[in-house]
């Protein structure tokens, strides 16, 4: 079966409108995050611009039927990397520069800051203030100032992928 020339382009470009799509659609996953993040090291201070808000949901590993609400910042995008994750452990990326943190205990905002080869993690009682905070959608500011970490971030994120593992 031979196809016209006028076939072949057709199809070409359908092809290259289903990737762009698809990039684009990758893309839309990220919400937005402007701020700071910055964790103090022997050798200074280390650190970075967030730019990238993921809103994620999940069983707790400790007990699944605690469903945790999580906001995964980051300097650089991972909507990719969060799209292949099969389980929420995975979605949280311990390795990439950025913070983490849980809102799962109430009054309470457990987090987890993570910046070259330095780690740090705790948890705050007021740095956390929601705009938006629906099933779907978070929106609001994170600041925070202890343990040798300071992050000032306002973020505007919708979930971006529910778990179940």
């Amino acid at each position: 079966m031979k196809f016209s020339i006028q076939s072949r382009l057709t199809r070409a470009a359908i092809l290259c409108s289903f990737a762009l799509l698809s990039s684009l659609a990758s893309a839309d996953q990220a919400g937005t995050a402007k701020g700071t993040l910055a964790v103090d090291d022997d050798g200074g201070s280390l650190g970075g611009k967030i730019m990238h808000a993921y809103y994620i949901t999940g069983p707790d590993s400790f007990d699944a039927s605690n469903i945790q609400r999580i906001i995964v910042f980051t300097v650089d995008d991972q909507a990719d990397a969060i799209a292949a994750c099969a389980d929420k452990s995975c979605a949280e990326l311990p390795t990439v520069d950025g913070l983490k943190i849980d809102l799962s205990i109430e009054d309470m905002t457990q987090w987890s800051a993570h910046v070259g080869s330095v780690q740090r993690s705790g948890i705050s009682g007021n740095g956390l203030t929601l705009r938006t905070d629906t099933p779907g959608h978070l929106a609001g500011t994170f600041r925070l100032n202890v343990s040798g970490v300071t992050a000032d971030i306002e973020f505007d994120t919708k979930l971006v992928k529910a778990f179940d593992r």
